[in-house]
């Protein structure tokens, strides 16, 4: 399938949490891992990916409130 994979600190986690967010999707912060990886990996222009998001916030609403901020 000639896939790829990438590292992502928490810092980015969480930037693309909110990014997320911003836009009216609340995901569990372990989705957001691979948006944040998005930016990393050798994609084609016009190459179309498909992100599952699986996980609702509300099921790790603590680790959401408690997380670090910038």
């Amino acid at each position: 399938s000639g896939g790829a994979f990438a590292a992502v600190e928490e810092p980015e986690l969480w930037r693309a949490f909110e990014a997320l967010a911003r836009t009216g999707l609340l995901v569990e912060p372990t989705s957001a891992t691979a948006f944040a990886a998005l930016p990393q990996l050798p994609l084609e222009p016009g190459e179309t990916v498909v992100v599952p998001v699986t996980g609702s916030g509300l099921k790790a609403i603590d680790s959401i409130v408690r997380r670090p901020r910038e």
